[in-house]
């Protein structure tokens, strides 16, 4: 049996590696020249995932780096956060962002029609079976125990703070 699962394993790995090419590919009689782009930058976009959890008085090693890297842009420039970056303490009451214009993208929704919003599916009130998902939807909608969901306190907190300042 040992030998059976090696052999299934080496097959895989044989023709999961046996797809990569390591030459760029063109069509028959084709040759490729790379070109050299004349354009002009406009703007420029820093995106930085999760930032890491900075606090007012040290930076992440994250946001060290991007301090580092981002010395010197141009005025054309746009930093963006991406990720999870409100942790446990919440958004400070200092902002280091005064004057600039913020835009906050949230994965999690402001309002929703969804199983984050008390709206839940068939299938979730059957998994993991019927009355057992049923209990585990009515906890989620009456104790905001998920922190992703609208009924949690800090999430509600944060929502009607963000509301607050559009």
């Amino acid at each position: 049996m040992k030998f059976l699962k090696k052999s299934f394993f080496l097959t895989i790995l044989f023709l999961v590696s046996a797809c990569a090419a390591m030459k760029l590919q063109v069509t028959e009689n084709h040759i490729f020249e790379p070109k050299e782009s004349t354009a002009k930058i406009e703007h420029t976009f820093y995106l930085i995932g999760d930032a890491g959890n900075s606090t007012l008085k040290k930076d992440s090693p994250a946001l060290k780096y991007l301090k580092e890297k981002t010395k010197n842009v141009s005025k054309k420039s746009t930093l963006i956060f991406l990720g999870d970056n409100v942790y446990e303490t919440g958004i400070p009451k200092k902002k280091k962002s005064r004057g600039k214009t913020t835009i906050i993208a949230m994965h999690h929704p402001m309002f929703t029609n969804g199983s984050h919003g008390e709206k839940y599916s068939f299938a979730s009130h059957m998994n993991p079976f019927p009355i057992l998902g049923s209990l585990k939807n009515l906890i989620r909608q009456t104790s905001g125990l998920s922190n992703t969901d609208i009924q949690n306190k800090k999430y509600n907190a944060l929502k009607k703070r963000i509301v607050k300042l559009v």
